[in-house]
This record gives C-alpha cells, structure tokens and sequence, in this order.
C-alpha cells in the first residue's frame, strides 16, 4: 500500500483534488477490468469466432 501511496504522490495525480483523483483511479480500473474481460472472452472463445481483417 505504502508502494501505491507513494506513484500517486510522485505522480500527476497528486496535484487534483480527492474526488477527482478518485473519478480517474475508478475510470482506470474501469478500463482495466474491461480489458481482462476482453482477454478472457477472446481467449475463451476465440477458436469459434469469424474474424476478419480488412476495410
């Protein structure tokens, strides 16, 4: 935790207020999440998909 404490405060989140700083930690996770959600739908079902490249 100490490790986290000290990213934010060397970081550009240390000059935004609580709540905002919150919003964007929340918005991060948020995408994050998404993201391993993604992978692991991909993953899980990625032999049975059709896709295809192009434009």
């Amino acid at each position: 935790m100490d490790v986290i404490k000290e990213i934010m405060n060397k970081s550009a989140l240390a000059l935004l207020f609580p709540a905002l700083k919150a919003l964007v930690l929340s918005l991060f996770f948020t995408i994050v999440i998404l993201l391993f959600g993604m992978l692991y739908y991909l993953i899980r079902h990625g032999a049975y998909m059709n896709v295809q490249f192009g434009y």
